[in-house]
């Protein structure tokens, strides 16, 4: 069984697990989401060199990295549930309104990626995935974790965390048609059922204490629950990522468009006309903000 055969590689000393926040490390986060995806041919290499979505600009979700001596191996986000909705809801939309009509709040992970040559153990994947689960828990108020993964890799989700399957395989239009399935995890309780399943487990086996560690060194970093009013993106940064960068705000839909400008508090100086046709884009701020939580 896949949790009899874990053995917790953290390396604390060398992997430092981080926020994107600056320039340098949002480029570095969706450039190695960027290289694994083509490598696992879930998309078409982009000219920007990077992998970067409309649900990346809006302001509350989360960029996480992991680095080794200086060098990004791996990351995963946290979408945070909106007006904007998740990538899932083009294939998995009935799964995500059933949490939602029963009043739960829903966290996506997606943009998951770590770099070939750590994926012979468990230890960045389930560094992000534990720093994400309590990020999402601890400081976003999250109910329900869901992502939409490759079908082979089910039993890492299930039988480390206890994700359960909803609904059927699909061709996941949003990873180039790549065979996919839904998951979900409730989050009320999850920490009971990893005492239940690891805490008698060798201090090498038992995922119950490395996230009760983790979670402390999350609470250095993140300091209380309280909410900040610093944003998580400059003006300068957001049109530099997804205008210039990439074409994510070109592209989208005038609805996503008015979604993250009204969500940031800055709107488009020339309109949004002057984006589809490539013409010079200056971001205003508006006297509202999106408040980011912990960092």
């Amino acid at each position: 069984m896949l949790r009899s055969r874990l053995k917790l590689v953290t390396r604390d000393d060398l992997w430092r697990v981080q926020f994107a926040r600056g320039r340098e490390e949002f480029e570095s986060a969706f450039r190695i989401l960027h290289d694994v995806y083509v490598s696992q041919k879930f998309m078409k290499p982009d000219p920007s060199g990077l992998r970067c979505n409309i649900y990346h600009a809006f302001p509350g979700t989360q960029v996480l990295t992991v680095t080794d001596r200086g060098c990004v191996v791996g990351t995963l986000s946290i979408i945070p549930d909106s007006d904007l909705g998740f990538p899932s809801d083009g294939a998995f939309k009935r799964e995500n309104d059933g949490f939602r009509r029963i009043g739960q709040r829903i966290c996506e992970l997606s943009g998951f990626a770590v770099h070939e040559n750590y994926r012979n153990d468990f230890g960045i994947a389930l560094k992000l995935m534990v720093w994400a689960y309590l990020y999402a828990t601890d400081y976003m108020g999250a109910s329900v974790l869901c992502a939409t993964v490759d079908p082979r890799i089910l039993d890492f989700y299930s039988a480390m965390f206890g994700f359960q399957k909803y609904g059927a395989e699909v061709r996941y239009e949003f990873a180039a048609g790549a065979p996919s399935i839904y998951i979900g995890m409730q989050c009320f309780g999850r920490e009971a059922w990893l005492r239940e399943k690891y805490d008698s487990l060798p201090h090498e086996k038992n995922l119950y204490r490395y996230v009760q560690e983790q979670k402390e060194k999350q609470r250095v970093i993140c300091g209380s629950t309280a909410r900040t009013s610093r944003p998580l993106m400059t003006p300068e940064l957001l049109e530099y990522l997804f205008v210039h960068k990439t074409k994510v705000l070109p592209t989208a839909t005038a609805m996503q468009a008015s979604i993250i400008m009204a969500a940031h508090g800055f709107e488009l100086d020339f309109g949004r006309a002057n984006l589809l046709q490539g013409e010079p884009v200056s971001l205003v701020p508006l006297d509202r903000g999106f408040e980011a939580p912990g960092v």
